[in-house]
């Protein structure tokens, strides 16, 4: 039985789509996971809810931020968990380390003088975080209903008198071109253009980036995505849908044999490339099924694969 296509897709799902199919087809159709903890969610995923608690507290309950710190720092536990990085990694991404990231992030940025301020809500709440959820014009094969593209960033607000889409990102090192990589970031486009379903004249997008290094190191770019190149972002966001609907009705096997294979330290269904038989390699992976609503891991059961 080919294992099933998911219904709802989110810009990290499209770009793992265009960069390999094998790679999609591993992580969101079978959901094999690698064992290790990703240190680079973790630490993105607490320091992300620990920054949405100090808005939270300023924007809209109207304390100081030495007060917002305190229900933040709950969160960024929570997120944390009980990770802790590898003996023999060279992360700076520890705990001590993410949580001073949050501190210096509001000592650079102080959220009443801060140049971009959050949009409000018709009952007055600030957009401190903003999802959306768009039907496509192009129905999932098994369930006939619409595919859905969902994102969520961490801002909609007002920056130098344009609305913004508004992100944090970290990192373990911030080149030369940081501030000029992000002219044609799917990821971005992406958030405008949900935006813009939702009734905002959105264009812009506003990226801070936290560098976890020995010294955290913050930064701030813009890009700008006019209503022609939003247009194109969406027609390539069709294409890539009916051929992943077209790959799935062939139960294609489609490789990269690239780059892909490769970047960011090598990809980690690599095993499963090199054997003859994959599924070998199975009993190696945890499953956990993406959820791109909450952009979370949910565990689920293990693969029972029969091995001649």
């Amino acid at each position: 039985m080919k294992p099933s296509l998911p219904q709802v897709l989110d810009s990290t799902m499209i770009v793992d789509f265009r960069s390999c199919y094998e790679r999609f087809r591993n992580r969101y159709m079978l959901h094999l996971m690698g064992k290790d903890k990703s240190g680079d969610l973790i630490a993105g995923g607490a320091i992300a809810a620990a920054i949405e608690a100090v808005r939270i507290g300023v924007y809209q309950d109207g304390k100081d931020v030495p007060q917002s710190l305190i229900p933040a720092y709950k969160a960024f536990v929570k997120e944390w968990r009980d990770y802790t990085p590898p003996e023999n990694s060279k992360s700076f991404k520890t705990f001590g380390n993410c949580w001073s990231a949050v501190e210096q992030y509001f000592t650079w940025k102080p959220p009443l003088t801060d140049e971009l301020q959050p949009l409000r809500t018709r009952d007055n709440k600030p957009f401190v975080e903003f999802s959306f959820a768009v039907p496509l014009p192009i129905l999932h094969p098994e369930t006939g209903e619409p595919f859905i593209y969902v994102g969520r960033f961490d801002l909609l607000g007002s920056w130098m008198d344009r609305t913004v889409v508004s992100d944090e990102k970290t990192m373990s090192q911030m080149g030369s071109n940081w501030v000029s990589q992000w002219g044609l970031r799917n990821q971005f486009m992406g958030y405008c253009w949900g935006a813009q379903q939702y009734g905002y004249k959105c264009n812009d997008a506003l990226i801070r980036g936290i560098c976890l290094t020995k010294e955290i190191k913050l930064a701030e770019a813009s890009a700008n995505y006019p209503d022609w190149m939003l247009a194109r972002w969406f027609n390539q966001l069709l294409q890539d849908v009916n051929r992943m609907v077209e790959y799935w009705r062939v139960d294609a096997r489609d490789y990269n044999f690239g780059n892909a294979c490769t970047e960011y330290g090598g990809c980690a269904y690599r095993d499963l490339c090199v054997s003859r038989k994959p599924e070998v390699w199975f009993q190696h992976y945890n499953r956990a099924k993406w959820n791109p609503i909450h952009r979370r891991l949910d565990p689920i059961e293990p693969l029972e694969v029969a091995v001649a």
